[in-house]
């Protein structure tokens, strides 16, 4: 039984408000990650089925709070889900030395051993966005302990040449991070309210968005080509919900994803924009848990 806190979750005092703990990446020769993430959870009654969710850019779960919900409760609660933050990315807790796309990727890996001590036998990596990429290379590196990949509007291939990414692609070179990371420490002064209404989902603190930039400029250099080798020997464990008209995919990136694992029920379109948790929730939520059952 999970009810609780698993082992591998500490839940100190300095843990950001709303969270329900961190997961403390200490520091050793042949890891990358290091400080604390802060994680959402909730437990199964019983079982040892894991779902471990990984958010999108920028990588806050206070923006997922609905759809981990309301996946929970179509899953009938029979399965947990640990939220994951990205290093770097949320207020409140101390900024680790390094938070680089590679470093993400390897926090993830120590998350999924953690769990595998813990007992945890039956685990899903679910990704929304870059969230999709880092589970598809930490699939890679642990490829015979996940049972299931399921990608959210994924951004897989090619970001850069997205048609966002082309847009605003430049926006992540250097300085324009140090740049608009200052521009946010002057939106503090701004009434709480309406920087949310203007930023909905942009981190509030300076250092938070230099961290949230900085790997946006990683998705950029780093996401090209499809993994197509690792999507194809291993197709049955992969399952993605794409959003119609994706800006952040593109139809031809799109269109290489859904060729590399080929037409099948578990490829989904659903009309629903790229940031789904703001309006569309319970509508993503009751797809995963379909793909999920299956």
């Amino acid at each position: 039984m999970h009810t609780s806190l698993p082992a591998f979750v500490s839940a100190p005092v300095q843990a950001a408000q709303g969270y329900h703990g961190v997961f403390r990446h200490l520091p050793g020769e042949d890891t990358l990650a290091e400080g604390s993430t802060p994680i959402r959870w909730l437990p199964a009654s019983t079982g040892n089925k894991l779902i471990i969710f990984l958010p999108g850019n920028p990588g806050i779960l206070a923006f997922y709070d609905d759809f981990l919900r309301q996946l929970h409760d179509n899953l009938n609660r029979e399965v947990s889900i640990l939220g994951h933050s990205h290093l770097g990315h949320t207020p409140g807790v101390p900024q680790p030395s390094n938070s680089s796309l590679n470093t993400q990727i390897d926090a993830v890996v120590r998350v999924i051993d953690a769990a595998v001590a813990g007992g945890f036998t039956d685990i899903t990596l679910l990704g929304h966005s870059v969230g999709s990429w880092i589970s598809v290379q930490a699939f890679k590196q642990r490829t015979e302990v996940i049972s299931k990949v399921l990608m959210v509007t994924p951004t897989i291939s090619e970001l850069r040449k997205s048609p966002n990414g082309q847009r605003v692609g430049w926006l992540t070179n250097p300085p324009m991070p140090l740049v608009i990371s200052h521009l946010t420490f002057l939106a503090r002064l701004l009434p709480e309210v309406a920087v949310a209404a203007l930023f909905p989902d942009w981190p509030r603190t300076q250092e938070c968005a230099f961290s949230a930039l900085s790997m946006a400029h990683n998705e950029m250099v780093q996401m090209r080509s499809i993994d197509t080798d690792i999507l194809s020997a291993h197709t049955e464990k992969f399952w993605a919900i794409f959003a119609n008209g994706d800006a952040w995919l593109g139809e031809e990136q799109e269109a290489r994803v859904v060729r590399t694992l080929g037409e099948s029920d578990r490829l989904v379109h659903l009309d629903v924009p790229h940031a789904f948790s703001i309006n569309h929730s319970e509508l993503m939520a009751k797809e995963c848990s379909k793909a999920l059952r299956m």
